[in-house]
């Protein structure tokens, strides 16, 4: 099956700018439901974890809302564009709801696993759009853009929502937030234009079964398991924080260059789009790894300052890199599924694995000691590229 690519040189700016949304979006409630939960209603960080870790799930099941996308015309319109509408109604409707919320029952919980799972779809659905459009020359600066976008989210929701719940201990605003921007972005992605297919498509399970029997395909998986887990600071920024015993602005203060570590690292990857992925990803993750020693022996304002910009430049430079390698292994006809294959077993380290082990190991050793274990997911990571020798055709 042949397709007409509609690229276009604004695609990059469109998808900054939903994944701008995104990153505001789902960092609020990343940073400030942890903080509701442990600092508002008194929950311990291994109770905040699990409940976090609980409304991540979703995210593990892109592959399952990337598959409808990629098989079902929705209304006869399209495999992307209409999801991607009925998400942005659905999804601000909803936010604004979480946001009226003041305790923790049964209702809230299902209402914050409902929002991420609308977040998710749109989230696999736009992968399977930019992989749709995008060719392979392109494929480095559209992760970057994507990333990119996301930590400038994160940097506003860092700048605006947290300080909104540390200095006035207001949950509910920040959501609201979340909810206006949220709307605004996704719906925008709506200008995309979706590709013209000639032929017959492929079928769905014919075409996994292609992409699977590329031999590294099993070692690509198990890299995204490694470097989504490594990734404590993106699920429980604050919390972490938090239990450094340093003030409410200090917090805000390593949060924000954190997220701007995150920015840059993006971007500059864009700039490496012709070297080796596992090469670049070696390189990171190597880094990442002696860096988080450093948290063990030293301490201060200046030294934190400067640790956690270089981690978040590390962190989701490593994430963009690894983004791109598994775009190599998404062929067309199935793309959305298959790319939401190696984002849902990522994200399974990434926002369920991760705040899990963490709000445990919070509630029994120092952060050092956190960041510490953390790192050791690094190497694993390292080793698994040795692992991964051949692209798909």
């Amino acid at each position: 099956m042949e397709a007409e690519i509609p690229w276009k040189d604004y695609i990059p700016f469109i998808q900054f700018f939903f994944y701008f949304g995104e990153g505001f979006s789902l960092t609020t409630i990343l940073l400030v439901v942890p903080l509701f939960l442990t600092r508002g209603l008194g929950m311990s960080e291994t109770e905040a974890g699990g409940i976090v870790s609980l409304a991540g799930l979703p995210w593990f099941l892109k592959f399952f809302f990337a598959a409808i996308t990629d098989k079902v015309r929705l209304f006869g319109k399209g495999r992307r564009r209409p999801y991607l509408f009925l998400c942005s109604v659905l999804g601000g409707a909803l936010w604004v709801l979480l946001s009226q919320f003041t305790e923790f029952n049964g209702t809230y919980l299902i209402v914050l696993v409902v929002v991420s799972s609308i977040a998710a779809f749109s989230d696999a659905t736009l992968d399977g759009f930019v992989v749709d459009i995008t060719p392979k020359e392109h494929q480095q600066v559209m992760q970057s853009a994507a990333w990119g976008g996301r930590a400038m989210g994160q940097i506003l929701a860092a700048a605006l929502a947290l300080p909104i719940a540390l200095n006035q201990a207001d949950f509910q605003t920040p959501l609201l937030l979340a909810a206006i921007v949220y709307f605004i972005t996704t719906f925008s992605s709506l200008a995309l234009r979706e590709p013209k297919y000639q032929g017959i498509q492929l079928d769905l399970r014919r075409g996994l079964k292609i992409a699977f029997e590329a031999p590294s395909v099993k070692y690509v998986l198990l890299l995204g398991f490694a470097i989504g887990s490594s990734q404590v600071m993106f699920s429980f920024a604050s919390v972490i924080l938090d239990n450094l015993d340093i003030s409410d602005d200090a917090i805000k203060s390593y949060t924000l260059v954190y997220y701007v570590g995150n920015v840059i690292g993006a971007l500059v990857m864009a700039l490496f789009k012709d070297k080796e992925p596992k090469l670049v990803l070696n390189v990171l993750m190597l880094s990442a790894f002696f860096w988080s020693l450093l948290f063990i022996f030293l301490k201060g304002n200046i030294f934190y300052t400067i640790f956690f910009f270089v981690l978040g430049f590390l962190l989701t430079g490593s994430v963009a890199v690894y983004s791109k390698l598994t775009m190599e292994y998404s062929p067309t006809e199935v793309a959305a599924t298959m790319f939401a294959i190696f984002a849902s077993v990522s994200n399974l380290g990434l926002i369920v694995i991760g705040p899990l082990y963490t709000g445990f190991l919070l509630d029994n050793f120092a952060v050092p000691i956190v960041l510490f274990l953390a790192s050791i997911w690094f190497l694993i990571a390292i080793g698994l590229t040795k692992l991964v020798k051949q692209e798909i055709d």
